[in-house]
């Protein structure tokens, strides 16, 4: 299947950025700390810096996400941000996020182990760690209108919506958008600008 590569952003002269470099300074800004301590810390220290890292992610692509009428927060007036269960310390680091708002709305976190849990959700993380395979999850998040985040190529293969990609110390993602349309929902274009590629 071909990709379209989406270039995360252009060139451009001092004192004059364009409106992608500016989002992409907005965007990274509050995790360039986390990953200096990322490099800095112990063995176990820089595995839960990683997977809050990865959560942060997450959260932010709920801000540029709009949902159909079947998931759409404004009806429970929050937003769920589920994770599948089976990681204890990617289900610790979920509790960071607790009481945060998106968008004028309430973050709920949840940690869910069945896909019949899945309606009512937001979004959805399947960890790589969790062994679960993705199609199920993919599929489940899909009829549910609910943003399906995972790990690596197969998540996207298997009708995830995005996928976290890490090379060396670097978190991209990739945005799956057929699924996402597929589904219901939207991604802002500002989102898919910053992704690392668009299929």
């Amino acid at each position: 299947m071909a990709h379209r590569v989406v270039q995360t952003s252009k060139q451009s002269q001092p004192g004059n950025w364009n409106q992608t470099d500016n989002i992409m300074f907005r965007w990274l800004r509050p995790w360039y700390l986390a990953a200096l301590l990322l490099l800095m810390a112990s063995p176990h220290q820089a595995v839960a810096a990683e997977q809050g890292l990865k959560l942060a992610f997450v959260y932010n692509f709920v801000k540029f996400t709009d949902w159909p009428a079947r998931s759409n927060p404004t009806a429970s007036g929050r937003v769920d941000f589920c994770i599948i269960g089976g990681d204890s310390e990617f289900d610790d680091a979920l509790e960071s996020l607790a009481g945060r708002n998106v968008r004028g709305l309430p973050l709920r976190t949840r940690v869910v182990s069945r896909v019949s849990e899945l309606p009512g959700c937001q979004v959805v993380f399947l960890p790589n760690s969790t062994g679960r395979a993705p199609g199920e999850i993919a599929r489940a998040a899909a009829a549910s209108g609910v943003l399906s985040v995972g790990e690596g190529n197969d998540f996207l293969n298997a009708g995830g919506m995005i996928s976290l990609v890490t090379t060396g110390n670097r978190i991209q993602f990739d945005v799956n958008q057929a699924a996402v349309q597929g589904a219901g929902l939207n991604l802002n274009a500002q989102l898919l600008k910053l992704a690392h590629s668009v299929r």
